[in-house]
Formats: structure tokens, sequence, C-alpha cells
């Protein structure tokens, strides 16, 4: 896909990773996102729902947050003098620990 869109004239601009589990109730969406600069929520779903399922988690509308992962992580390196050049959990260095099936996690 990288070659695709640069010989289409696209250069990238933002690389990140994130896990990502999700809920439905049918009307919206809770994510849950870990991502290597912290963990984040997002209500995805009508204006009124969000509103709603907001409240019923304990998130005030002064907590939203609207901005994407991009102003966030640049924001999160002026904060933190980090020298990372994307939002990658190896360039901010963090460690990501993998349970084999049947085995414990340890660092």
């Amino acid at each position: 896909m990288d070659a695709i869109l640069r010989a289409l004239g696209f250069a990238p601009t933002f690389r990140y990773e994130k896990f990502r589990a999700e809920w439905s109730d049918g009307n919206g969406h809770v994510v849950l996102d870990k991502t290597p600069i912290g963990n984040f929520g997002e209500v995805e779903g009508p204006s009124r729902w969000i509103d709603r399922t907001a409240s019923a988690l304990g998130i005030s509308r002064s907590d939203y947050i609207t901005q994407t992962y991009a102003p966030m992580f640049f924001e999160w390196k002026r904060r933190t003098h980090s020298k990372a050049t994307e939002m990658t959990f190896r360039a901010v260095g963090k460690t990501i620990l993998v349970k084999p099936k049947g085995e414990k996690a340890s660092r």
C-alpha cells in the first residue's frame, strides 16, 4: 500500500500504533485504545447517545477530547521533551508484553 500511495504522489505525514478494544450496544461504540502515549477512550455515535453514554461512564463534556492522535502526540512530545519522531511503541520506548497462548506475560 505504501508504494501505491507514494506512486500516486502521497507522502507519509504521521505514523502511530495502538491496540483497540470495542464495545457496542447497537446504537454507538465505546472503544479503548492503548497507545504509546497513554490509554484513551472514544465514545462514537449520535450526539445525544455520546452525551448519555459519556455521562453514564462518569465523563463530563469538559473531559471530551476532540483532537486526533497527531496533535495529541506532538503536545505529548512538547510536554515530555521526547525525541520520538512517530507515535510507535518502539519510538516512544514502551514495551508491549505479548502473552503466548497458555502462558502468563512477564517483564
